[in-house]
């Protein structure tokens, strides 16, 4: 399935002010409107657009904290595998507390 991602809106307002000595051009852009979405949903997007499925085992190096390991994990789930690599021993650690 594609899906059609939307352009951002942006409203670009000219003014007849004369260029500032920094290089003003008199053009201002800015968005109009803000949506706020959270790395934990952008990750899971990301995630499902990838096909992984029930029961596949899943490698995710560089796995950090493990947020999207745990993610991954739900999604094979209990028929899967998900392991989880890191250089970061300290990382590791946090995750295994």
């Amino acid at each position: 399935m594609r899906r059609h991602v939307k352009k951002p809106n942006i409203r670009v307002i000219t003014t007849n002010a004369p260029p500032s000595e920094l290089g003003d051009s008199g053009i201002e852009v800015s968005p109009l409107r803000f949506r706020v979405i959270s790395v934990q949903d952008l990750t899971a997007e990301v995630l499902k657009r990838s096909g992984i499925k029930r029961g596949m085992r899943v490698l995710d190096l560089g796995c950090g904290s493990g947020d999207a390991s745990l993610l991954i994990a739900k999604m094979v789930g209990p028929s899967g595998l998900v392991v989880g690599v890191d250089e970061s021993a300290q990382a590791i650690d946090e995750i295994e507390r």
